[in-house]
């Protein structure tokens, strides 16, 4: 693949998770004051931690292989492996959140234990290094978070739908079905999947998450009509 697509592909994709983060922010803004909504807010972190850390890959790309470029581009890649167990561990707590019925210490910390307990891993074993950060960090977390944020949303999707409310239903149930997806493209280790490049396979996931949600969030939306 050529540097160009390259660029433009890490552009879309740090772009759709920025979109993710400032669309799910503002539909939470207008939404009304209840934990369960509060939740999302962690999701909002997820995507723009994790657009952020595309921009850092892109960094990377664009940089001269020179001695100096190549001092930066490694401190760009540990800010890059950082910002990725951070975003995910945000993915987890949202799971948490949107989950669980009370507020608890033990599922607020438990995202946070989990990548200290990744890292003393890897630092135990020897393996503590920025391919192997990553590498562990999309199978132990990614995943993990994903799959928990998939069973999060299709619990919703049940609750709304014995409420009778067949949209929000279908926006959970859509985002429970593409946070599998995801799970399985956060975790893969290969450059392309079926001969598409990974990065537009999770590019496709985040715009279709962000649509799924906000058919939720606006089922939670004051409508100024109802305020007066």
């Amino acid at each position: 693949m050529s540097r160009t697509a390259l660029i433009v592909i890490y552009t879309l994709y740090g772009s759709s998770f920025i979109l993710l983060s400032c669309s799910v922010l503002l539909a939470v803004r207008r939404a009304v004051r209840l934990k369960l909504v509060a939740g999302f807010g962690f999701l909002a972190l997820f995507g723009a931690l994790h657009g952020l850390r595309e921009f850092c890959d892109l960094y990377v790309l664009t940089r001269p292989p020179d001695a100096v470029d190549a001092a930066a581009g490694g401190w760009a890649r540990i800010v890059s492996v950082g910002l990725l167990l951070l975003s995910f561990a945000f993915l987890l707590q949202f799971a948490l959140v949107v989950r669980s019925k009370e507020e608890s210490l033990f599922l607020t910390y438990l995202p946070w234990a989990l990548v200290g307990v990744l890292l003393s891993a890897l630092a135990i074993s020897g393996h503590l290094d920025v391919p192997s950060t990553e590498h562990a960090g999309r199978w132990f977390l990614g995943t993990s978070a994903s799959l928990a944020s998939a069973a999060a949303m299709a619990t919703l999707g049940a609750q709304f739908r014995g409420l009778g409310n067949r949209r929000m239903a279908l926006g959970a149930f859509g985002a429970a079905a593409v946070f599998v997806l995801y799970g399985l493209f956060a975790s893969w280790h290969w450059p392309e999947f079926a001969g598409v490049p990974i990065q537009v396979c999770r590019t496709a996931c985040a715009v279709s998450i962000t649509a799924f949600l906000l058919i939720v969030l606006r089922g939670f939306w004051i409508q100024r009509a109802e305020l007066r």
